[in-house]
């Protein structure tokens, strides 16, 4: 607290006397010396008449009597014994319940004071400056230690806080510099900021259940922290006292607080307890004379950055409760060479294994954690992993998980994979193998970006979501078959793919986004799909060696550029019936990028719709246009280009005449027999009935 601060307080007090009424200030009287106010049958010690002061050795009694009677004594009074300079020792009665306001501030030379067990209220500033006290025995029926109580007391060398204080105010104890020896009760439950500011406590005694601050009692001096049976609570802070060696918690500890041993580089062994729950924000920051982390089976949370820089680790167990683990919470603990990640981890803070540049085997076992991690600092960044095995439980791969681990060849994903979380494998560039299991439903994105080491990949069917960029560079993939569940293939999702020959795109595919191929340099043949209706901007732009591409029937939108320096792309065969809008912009015309590259390619249609192609916009740029396309239509028997009742009259005389029949359509030549035989039998029979009843109603 500042003198402008107490000033002010000083002057609002003597003001709040002046307003009292005259009977509640009662009347004045001298007694052995000593001033006296009495009110409500009560005297108070006041301060004295003399510009000097009081000295000498005080004895205050417990009564006084006057002409009017006998008045006990309950209080010193405000200032009493203000600046008297000239008092040696003060003995209080036990009649005495307050000492007030600036009582015996800046007494310097008071050496001695009890404070009897009457007492319950000891006021602000109240020995403030008492700088000859070389001890003090607070009472047991105190709970509150005002502001700057013993502030300034430079002669005190040990303080015991009572069981009965549950708070201790800002300053209450500061700049007591020979303060060595301090005992917190254990029914404190709040020390303010700048309790024991400027002491030079070096044993500490901490006893305090549930306390969550100790405010500055951040000395650099603690040497001795002595934690007592009873405690739930490790507060903050013992921070940055580097000579403590060892600490040893109780089986009661519940929490430890934020920065609680941070920087206590000196620590050279803690054992944690399994009641510990909770282990805050830089608990053990930087005390890198830790030569392990053992996490018991108890704690669920551990907090941002709390382990970080405790570079002596060598061994860490976490355990199988924690369900949270924070920002860098063991980022630069260089010393761990390998880590175990339990099933009950839900949540991991951005870059939580930053810089572990010891770690090489990582055993993954979190069924379905999610993280914060970026681009910059993924989880295990610059970390030189080997070796990483996924849990048989596992469900979901986090987002950046395994970004940038270059020295992995292989992962094996197990069967219960549902998710691949954005960039969990981005720039895995060692890895040549990736079995995607059947469970697998979601790919994110650039999951597998940048992965150049791999050949091929086949996304299962039961994939729904495949992200942007999920394969982008992924340089050396020369196979690629879409399963059939996948309905949209993102952005930039297979770009650069520059070895990539064989492309099976699955039959629920209904979109193609930009550059979704572009650069694929390999590809020579490219099927699109019935089931594609939108290809967007640039999608197959690059595609050099691109020789044929089929478009399926139900493509509709094409986007600006799609085909760009596709230089040798000589024959596009389309499906539609209606020829699909083609975007143009200001800089591209249609598919390329230059309306030259329509004079190579020859286009193929459907008979029926030659002539709207012929005079389609950007189609109609094309050197030839031919309806020569044929579609062969499973259970159009006879060739009208639908599946109807017709065709089930067809084959049922077929199959009544044995193969033969006066139908205007029934095969007269065993060639023409390949159109009734839809199971592919040899013969014309009920089962062939059946298939192209199923193709009707839908089956």
């Amino acid at each position: 607290m500042n003198k402008t601060h107490i000033l002010i307080t000083r002057l609002a007090i003597a003001l709040a006397a002046l307003l009292l009424p005259t009977s509640a200030m009662g009347w004045t009287i001298e007694v052995d010396g000593l001033n006296y106010n009495v009110s409500n049958g009560k005297a108070e010690v006041t301060g004295s008449n003399s510009s000097e002061g009081y000295s000498g050795d005080i004895v205050i009694p417990d009564s006084i009597t006057t002409r009017d009677g006998i008045f006990p004594v309950v209080a010193v009074g405000v200032s009493a014994f203000y600046k008297c300079t000239g008092v040696t020792s003060v003995v209080i009665p036990n009649t005495v319940t307050t000492i007030s306001w600036y009582a015996f501030e800046k007494c310097s030379s008071l050496a001695s004071v009890n404070i009897p067990s009457s007492v319950t209220t000891i006021e602000w500033g109240a020995f403030n400056g008492c700088s000859s006290l070389t001890r003090i025995d607070i009472p047991n029926t105190i709970t509150t230690i005002r502001t700057a109580s013993f502030s300034n007391c430079s002669g005190i060398t040990s303080v015991t806080i009572p069981e009965s204080v549950t708070k201790i105010e800002q300053a209450a104890f500061a700049s007591c510099a020979a303060l060595d020896t301090l005992t917190i009760g254990t029914s404190v439950a709040t020390i303010e900021t700048n309790a024991f500011l400027n002491t030079s406590v070096s044993t500490l005694n901490w006893n305090a259940r549930r306390c969550a601050s100790i405010g500055n009692l951040v000395t650099g001096r603690l040497e001795t922290v002595n934690i007592g049976a009873e405690v739930e609570i490790i507060p903050t802070s013992f921070a940055k006292n580097s000579q403590i060696s060892q600490i040893t918690l109780p089986k009661t500890v519940k929490t430890i607080c934020d920065s609680a041993f941070y920087n206590c580089k000196g620590i050279t062994g803690i054992i944690l307890p399994n009641t510990l729950t909770t282990i805050g924000k830089l608990a053990f920051y930087n005390c890198t004379g830790l030569p392990q982390a053992i996490i018991p089976d108890s704690v669920t949370s551990i907090g941002d950055w709390a382990f970080a820089g405790c570079s002596g680790i060598t061994r860490l167990t976490l355990g199988n409760s924690v369900s949270s683990i924070g920002t860098r919470a063991f980022s630069s603990c260089k010393g761990i060479t390998s880590i175990t990640i339990p099933e009950s981890v839900t949540y991991f803070g951005q870059a939580a294994f930053y810089d572990c540049t010891g770690i090489k085997s990582l055993v993954y076992n979190a069924i379905s954690a999610q993280g914060q991690s970026t681009s910059n600092y993924p989880l295990f960044g610059n970390c030189p992993l080997e070796k990483v095995t996924l849990g048989d439980r596992v469900q979901h791969i986090p987002s950046y998980l395994l970004r940038g681990q270059s020295r992995l060849t292989n992962v094996a994903l197990p069967s219960s994979l549902r998710s691949i979380g954005d960039d969990a494998f981005r720039n895995c560039s060692g890895l040549t193998q990736m079995i995607l299991p059947d469970s697998l439903v979601s790919i994110g994105a650039n999951a597998f970006m940048s992965c150049k080491g791999l050949t091929s990949i086949v996304i299962p069917d039961a994939v729904t979501t495949l992200g942007n960029s999920a394969f982008n560079w992924d340089t050396g993939l020369q196979s690629v078959v879409i399963g059939k569940s996948v309905t949209t293939i993102g952005n930039l999702t297979f770009n650069e793919c520059q070895g990539l020959t064989d492309l099976t795109i699955g039959q629920s595919v209904t979109s193609i986004g930009d550059n979704a191929f572009a650069s694929c340099s390999s590809l020579t043949t490219v099927i699109i799909p019935n089931s594609v209706v939108t290809i967007g901007n640039w999608a197959f732009e690059g595609c050099f060696a691109l020789d044929t591409l089929v478009i399926g029937s139900g493509a509709t939108n094409f986007g600006f550029a799609t085909l760009a320096s596709c230089m040798q792309l000589k024959c596009i065969i389309c499906l539609a019936v209606n020829p699909p809008s083609v975007a143009s912009n200001y800089e591209y015309n249609g598919f390329f990028n230059t309306i030259s590259y329509y004079d190579r390619v020859t286009l193929h249609v459907l008979p029926s719709c030659l002539e709207a192609y012929q005079t389609a916009p950007s189609w109609q740029w094309f050197h030839e246009i031919l309806g020569d396309v044929t579609v062969t239509i499973p259970g159009d028997v006879d060739g009208d280009g639908v599946v109807t009742i017709s065709d089930v009259n067809s084959v049922i005389e077929v199959i009544i005449n044995g193969g033969r029949g006066g139908h205007n359509h029934a095969p007269q030549h065993d060639d023409e027999m390949d159109n009734y035989d839809l199971n592919g039998d040899g013969a014309v029979s009920i089962s062939d009935l059946n298939t192209i009843i199923n193709i009707i109603v839908g089956n």
